[in-house]
C-alpha cells in the first residue's frame, strides 16, 4: 500500500470533520473503496487534500490513488489549500473567514508587503477576492486581519481557531488578544479553570444520594447552629412590620453560615424597605438590587396608595469579601404565584429564575425561613444541595416531604 508524507502545519489548514461525518466517510470507503484520489505536493510527497481519507484507507489497509501537483514554494501550496477549501460548499463561516484571510495575507506577502494587523492595504488585492468569492472587499480586509492575528495568538493560546469554530471566541476578541497575547492566555487559562472546578461539583453532588441532597431543619434562626457554610442564602423572609427585626438577625447570622465569598440574597417588601436595609447593613456589606417581577395584575398596596408589579431582592456581602461567582442577571420572575403550601409562598418557576441565574449546578443553599420548600424544590431542579430552616414543626414536615417528592420524582 502507498503512504504519504503528512505535514502538520498544511493539516492545521483543513477543517476537522465531526464525529458523524467521520463515520459516515469511513461507511462509505469501505462500501465503495476510496473513489477520489488524494492530492500530494509533488516535489516534496506531502499530502495537501485527503487527511481524512488516507486515515481511513491506512486503518483498513485500503488502497487509494494519488494526484500529483507542483507547487514553487511551501506558501503557494498552502494557497492551493485554502483556496480548495473556499471552493466546497460546506465549509463554515467561521473556515471560510479564515481561510480567505490567509490567501489574502499571503498575496500581500508575495508583493514584498508583509500583511500588518490594522493596515490599509489596496483595494486591487481585495477587489479580486471579493469578486472570486461573493463578498465584499472589507469581508476580505477584516479576514486578513483575523487570520494575521491567529498566527500571532496561537502561539500563547494553541487551541485560539477551535474557539473561533465552536464560537467560544469571537473575531473581534481574538484580534485584541493578538496585542496582549500573553494576556489572552492568562484569561482563557482563568475560564478553563473555572469550567473545570464547575465540573468538579456537578460531579461531587452526582455522588451523594438524592435522599441526602437536602435537610430541613425545626429550629429558630437566631440559635440554630451550622457544622458548615454555604455558597448562598437565598430567602424570603415574612413582611409584616413586626417581623422586621428577623432581617437584623438574619444578617447577623450570615456571618456564621455564609462562606467567604458567597453572597445572601433577601426578598422583602417595599413599604419598609429603608428599616430593613439600615438593620442588615450593620452586619453586611451591600452589594446589589436585584427585581423580582410579579406575575399577573399589579398587587395594590392601600396603605401607599400603590399598584405594585415588582419587589425587591437585596443582594449582601460579607464585609471586605469578594463574590468570585458567575454573572448573573438582576431580573428575575415568576410565571404565576403559588400558595396552595403556605400563605406567604414563592412559585417554584420564580425561585428557579434566581437560583438559575446566580447558582451553579453542585453549589450549597440556605433557607433560613423555609417555609414550605419551595426554594429548596428550586435549589434540587437545579443540582444544587438545599439546607432550610422553619421554626413551625408541621410546616417544616411538609417541607421535608415535598423535597422528598421532588428528588423521587427526578
Amino acid at each position: 500500500m502507498r503512504t504519504v508524507k503528512i505535514d502538520a502545519e498544511f493539516a492545521a489548514l483543513l477543517p476537522p470533520l465531526k464525529p458523524e461525518e467521520v463515520a459516515e466517510l469511513e461507511a462509505r470507503i469501505l462500501a465503495e473503496g476510496c473513489r477520489e484520489p488524494l492530492v500530494v505536493w509533488k516535489e516534496e510527497g506531502v499530502l495537501i487534500d485527503g487527511h481524512n481519507r488516507n486515515a481511513i484507507c491506512t486503518k483498513h489497509g485500503l488502497p487509494f490513488q494519488i494526484r500529483e501537483l507542483s507547487f514553487a514554494s511551501r506558501g503557494d501550496a498552502a494557497d492551493w489549500i485554502d483556496r480548495n477549501q473556499l471552493a466546497r460548499r460546506n465549509l463554515s463561516p467561521a473556515d471560510f473567514t479564515l481561510a480567505l484571510g490567509r490567501c489574502y495575507n499571503r498575496t500581500k506577502l508575495k508583493q514584498g508587503r508583509p500583511p500588518k494587523t490594522g493596515q490599509i492595504v489596496p483595494l486591487k488585492t481585495a477587489e479580486k477576492l471579493a469578486i472570486e468569492h461573493g463578498v465584499t472587499d472589507r469581508t476580505v480586509k477584516r479576514a486578513g486581519r483575523l487570520a494575521d492575528a491567529v498566527d500571532k495568538v496561537k502561539l500563547a493560546v494553541p487551541d485560539v481557531v477551535e474557539k473561533y469554530r465552536t464560537g467560544e471566541a469571537t473575531a473581534q476578541a481574538i484580534v485584541s488578544a493578538a496585542k496582549e497575547p500573553e494576556r489572552a492566555a492568562k484569561i482563557l487559562n482563568a475560564k478553563k479553570e473555572r469550567l473545570e472546578q464547575r465540573e468538579q461539583l456537578i460531579a461531587r453532588v452526582a455522588t451523594i444520594k438524592p435522599s441526602d441532597r437536602f435537610v430541613v431543619h425545626t429550629a429558630d434562626l437566631s440559635t440554630w447552629q451550622s457544622d458548615h457554610k454555604f455558597d448562598y442564602i437565598i430567602t424570603d423572609p415574612p413582611y409584616p412590620k413586626e417581623f422586621i427585626p428577623l432581617y437584623g438577625t438574619l444578617a447577623k447570622r450570615a456571618h456564621e453560615w455564609l462562606k467567604p465569598n458567597g453572597l445572601l440574597i433577601a426578598m422583602c417588601g417595599q413599604s419598609y424597605f429603608s428599616e430593613i436595609t439600615r438593620l442588615m447593613n450593620e452586619h453586611l456589606e451591600y452589594y446589589w438590587l436585584a427585581c423580582y417581577l410579579l406575575p399577573g395584575q399589579p398587587t395594590p398596596l392601600r396603605q401607599r396608595q400603590v399598584n405594585t408589579s415588582w419587589k425587591p431582592c437585596i443582594v449582601y456581602a460579607l464585609p471586605g469579601s469578594k463574590y468570585d461567582g458567575k454573572i448573573f442577571g438582576d431580573v428575575w420572575q415568576s410565571d404565576g404565584s403559588d400558595k396552595a403550601h403556605h400563605e406567604w409562598g414563592q412559585s417554584i418557576s420564580g425561585m428557579e429564575s434566581i437560583i438559575k441565574q446566580v447558582c451553579l449546578p453542585g453549589q450549597s443553599i440556605l433557607d433560613p425561613f423555609c417555609g414550605a420548600g419551595t426554594t429548596g424544590i428550586a435549589a434540587l431542579n437545579h443540582g444544587c444541595t438545599f439546607t432550610g430552616i422553619e421554626i413551625d414543626a408541621e410546616t417544616a414536615k411538609l417541607a421535608t416531604a415535598r423535597l422528598a417528592k421532588s428528588v423521587n420524582n427526578e
